[in-house]
């Protein structure tokens, strides 16, 4: 009886759950639809449905990369794999989706091209601006460069020795002017040290 009550609870999980996302992929195609393609058509539903797979993550670049490519080869492939929709219940409802509406004979397969290579063009610049601002956004410390001396058997230093070098080997800041807009705070050996780190010890 309790292993009947289990399978029963089971079916009734799994189909609400198919009729969660289910109810979901319709959403995608019954919202109202803006596009310059000759808006309501099945070319502009099949783009605005990419898209929003898109913006929620459900899909990414490798899926519109295949998709151009098939476009290229003449035909209209469906961006998410069998194999993919198999391990993922999301994947395997939004593959219907776009099943469906990959069978439409009269696709613009041209449009269809230019939307998808116009949207990888701009996903990459995205990411490109994305790496930038992360990389200007972190803090960079000035690292130690030598140069040889060639009278006498020893490296110095090409630059001043900065605070933070300084603290790294000696564990404190002798510097009188460790306060100031760039200063941060650092703890070694549980004492709090202020300094400015790429500022000269």
């Amino acid at each position: 009886m309790r292993r009947l009550l289990f399978v029963a609870i089971s079916i009734h999980a799994v189909l609400f759950s198919f009729s969660t996302y289910a109810n979901s992929c319709e959403m995608l195609l019954a919202e109202p639809r803006h596009s310059e393609r000759s808006e309501g058509s099945p070319t502009a539903s099949l783009i605005t449905y990419l898209s929003r797979l898109l913006d929620e993550n459900l899909i990414g670049d490798a899926h519109l990369v295949r998709f151009v490519e098939g476009l290229e080869r003449g035909e209209v492939v469906n961006p998410i794999l069998e194999e993919e929709a198999q391990t993922n219940f999301s994947l395997m409802v939004q593959r219907g989706g776009l099943e469906h509406l990959i069978q439409s004979d009269t696709l613009d397969r041209e449009a269809l091209s230019v939307w998808a290579q116009e949207t990888l063009s701009e996903r990459g610049v995205v990411r490109v601006q994305r790496k930038v601002v992360c990389k200007d956004t972190q803090m960079h410390f000035q690292s130690m460069e030598f140069v040889l001396i060639p009278d006498q058997s020893y490296s110095m230093s090409r630059f001043l020795v900065t605070q933070w070098q300084w603290i790294m080997v000696t564990g404190m800041n002798p510097s009188h002017f460790s306060e100031g807009p760039e200063s941060i705070g650092i703890e070694i050996n549980r004492t709090k040290i202020k300094i400015q780190p790429n500022h000269p010890v």
